[in-house]
C-alpha cells in the first residue's frame, strides 16, 4: 500500500488490529488478526472544532427551519486532525421543539430501533418517510463526493423522554443496497428550567470529515420554533476528540429582530348548549392565543353572572390521587382539548 494512501486513527490509548475473514471455494471459513499496535503522538494532533447554528425566520415564536453543522476543518493533505469522539450540541436557548411538526401529511411516526439497525451499519434502514424530519450531508477530504441521508425521528428509550434522533447516510446517487453507509444516533433532552434542547452524539466512528450538516427544513410543520420574544439568543457545544485531548466548547447564536411588537391579544368565548333561564345545560369555555402571541402565565376567567355550579353532583378527587392522574370517574368535570405548535 503506498504511504500516502493510507490515513491512521487518532487513539492512542489501545492498541490498534486488523481483522481478515477467508471463505474456500468449498465453503470452509477461517479468520485471523493482525498483532497489535499502538499509535503514537496523538497529543500534537490539531483539534479546533466548531458548531453554527442558524435559522430560516427571524420572527418570533414562528415555525423555523434550522440548520446545524459540526465542523472539524480537516486538511486536504498532510497529517490529519484528531478525529471527534463526542459531541455535545447545546441548541441556542429559546429554539423550541415545534408541536406543529405532528401535522404533516401522513401524521408523524417514529422509527423503531429494529428498523434503524443500528449495529448493522451495512444494512439500509427502513425507516419510513413519515418519521424523517430533516436531511444530513457529509463531507471528507478523502473523498469527492458528499454522503447524504436522512434525520429521523426514533424511538424513546424512557417513556417521558424526547425521541433520539437517528441519523443515516450513505454516498451521493448511491443505488446498491451494500453501498457504504453512516449510521449515527442523538440522544435528546430539554432542561426542566429553561427548556434549552441538548442533544448528545457518544462514541462517533472514527471518520475524518470536514463537515456534518444537518438540515431541517422550513415551512408550516417545521421541526423547530424560534424563540417567544426578540433578542440574541446562544448555546454552547462540547466537542472531544478519540486522541485523547482536550474538550473543546464552541458558541454559537441566533438573532431574533424582525416582528418582535406582538400585542397580548388572547380571545375567549363562554357559551351553553341551552340557553333557557334556569335550566341546567352544558357550558363551553374556549381560549384562544393568536399565532406567535406571546405565552400566557396565569389564566382568570370570571363566568357569567347567574352561571352556577351544583357542587352536589362531582365527588372531590382526593389530593394524593390528583398528581398522578387516578381522580375517580365520579369527580370528572368535563373534558380539555388542547392545540398545540405554531403556524
Amino acid at each position: 500500500m503506498p504511504a500516502d494512501f493510507g490515513e491512521l486513527g487518532t487513539r492512542c490509548d489501545t492498541d490498534a488490529s486488523a481483522s481478515i475473514g477467508v471463505t474456500t471455494y468449498a465453503g470452509d471459513a477461517s479468520s485471523l488478526t493482525t498483532p497489535a499496535t499502538r499509535f503514537t503522538d496523538c497529543g500534537t494532533l490539531d483539534f479546533r472544532p466548531s458548531v453554527d447554528v442558524s435559522t430560516t425566520e427571524r420572527i418570533p415564536g414562528a415555525p423555523t427551519g434550522v440548520k446545524v453543522a459540526v465542523n472539524l476543518g480537516q486538511n486536504a493533505s498532510g497529517r490529519g486532525t484528531a478525529l471527534l469522539k463526542d459531541a455535545v450540541v447545546r441548541l441556542p436557548a429559546g429554539l423550541e421543539l415545534g408541536a406543529q411538526v405532528a401535522s404533516v401529511d401522513g401524521g408523524l411516526r417514529l422509527c423503531r430501533a429494529s428498523e434503524f439497525a443500528y449495529t448493522d451499519q451495512a444494512t439500509p434502514s427502513s425507516c419510513k418517510d413519515g418519521s424523517a424530519v430533516g436531511d444530513v450531508t457529509i463531507t471528507s477530504p478523502l473523498i469527492s463526493f458528499p454522503f447524504v441521508g436522512k434525520v429521523y425521528l426514533g424511538e424513546q428509550r424512557v417513556i417521558g423522554e424526547l425521541p433520539d434522533l437517528y441519523i443515516e447516510a450513505a454516498p451521493e446517487n448511491a443505488v446498491a443496497e451494500d453501498a457504504p453507509r453512516i449510521k449515527l444516533i442523538g440522544h435528546v433532552s430539554a432542561d426542566p428550567n429553561t427548556g434549552q434542547i441538548t442533544t448528545v452524539f457518544e462514541n462517533n466512528p472514527q471518520l475524518r470529515f470536514d463537515r456534518i450538516l444537518l438540515d431541517f427544513p422550513s415551512g408550516s410543520t417545521s421541526f423547530f420554533t424560534t424563540p417567544q420574544r426578540c433578542g440574541t439568543y446562544s448555546g454552547t457545544s462540547s466537542l472531544s476528540p478519540w486522541s485523547g485531548g482536550a474538550v473543546i466548547d464552541s458558541t454559537s447564536s441566533i438573532t431574533i429582530d424582525q416582528g418582535c411588537d406582538l400585542p397580548l391579544a388572547p380571545t375567549v368565548d363562554v357559551s351553553s348548549a341551552n340557553t333557557t333561564a334556569g335550566a341546567r345545560s352544558q357550558t363551553r369555555i374556549t381560549l384562544d392565543r393568536p399565532d406567535r402571541g406571546p405565552w400566557l402565565n396565569h389564566l382568570n376567567i370570571a363566568l357569567p353572572t347567574g352561571l352556577l355550579a351544583d357542587l352536589n353532583v362531582p365527588t372531590e378527587c382526593p389530593p394524593a390521587q390528583a398528581p398522578t392522574g387516578a381522580c375517580p370517574q365520579s369527580s370528572r368535570l368535563g373534558t380539555v382539548t388542547a392545540l398545540a405548535g405554531a403556524g
